[in-house]
Parts: structure tokens; sequence; C-alpha cells
């Protein structure tokens, strides 16, 4: 996922073809990019993971179209295209379902007014 978000940000015209198929396959999406991880911050990784989720039929439309376009570009589309498979979708679901459990959680633990005996209660009511 991570690498899909580097793909798209690091070329100007491959972020405006996605940005056109976010307008068209997702509308009612808030986002207009897809975000890189954060390998210290949970709370952004989870973040990033919502928003692969959400816009997914996008990414698929754009990858379909740069999979034509010449150069680098199509090889490595193409390449994305095959990963975002019924495995990937499936793996997709359950991360996402987990950190929907743990997102919570991250955010509390990562609060300023947090001790021992309130994050043990918070991780154990996780559970």
């Amino acid at each position: 996922m991570n690498e899909l978000a580097v793909f798209f940000c690091d070329s100007n015209k491959r972020l405006a073809n996605l940005q056109k198929f976010i307008e068209t396959e997702c509308p009612e999406s808030s986002h207009t990019r897809l975000k890189k991880q954060c390998t210290t911050r949970w709370v952004e990784k989870q973040t990033a993971v919502f928003v692969v989720k959400e816009l997914y039929p996008a990414v698929v439309a754009s990858l379909t179209e740069l999979s034509m376009w010449p150069g680098e570009t199509d090889g490595k589309a193409t390449l994305y295209l095959r990963a975002l498979d019924q495995n990937f979708l499936i793996a997709m679901e359950v991360l996402n379902s987990v950190l929907d459990v743990t997102k919570p959680l991250s955010v509390k633990l990562q609060g300023v007014s947090q001790d021992i005996h309130s994050a043990i209660t918070s991780i154990n009511g996780c559970i």
C-alpha cells in the first residue's frame, strides 16, 4: 500500500490521473490522494490503510489506464494492478477490521494524559 502511495505521489501526471478517477469513481470521498505510511506512527498507518480501502475503485481504474502509458509507468502500473487481486482485497478487509478495533486504542495510548493504570485498562478492554 505504501508503494502505491509513493508511485502516485512521485509523479504529478500519475497523481493527476488518480485524482481524475477519484472524482469519478469515489465522488463522496474527501481524500484526493493516497497517504504514505509513517514507520513510527501507528495512527497514520491506520489512516493510510483506510484511505486505500476507500479509494480502491479509483486506484484500480487509474492503474488500468496507466498500464497503457509508454515507458516505465506501464510496467509498474501493470505490476501493481496484478498485486491488487482477491488475496489483497481479503487481506485489506481483515487488516481494516483489526485496525477498526485498535485505532481508538492507539489514539488513546498516545494521549498526553495517559497513565499506566488507564493504559492497561484500555488494552484489556480492546483485547
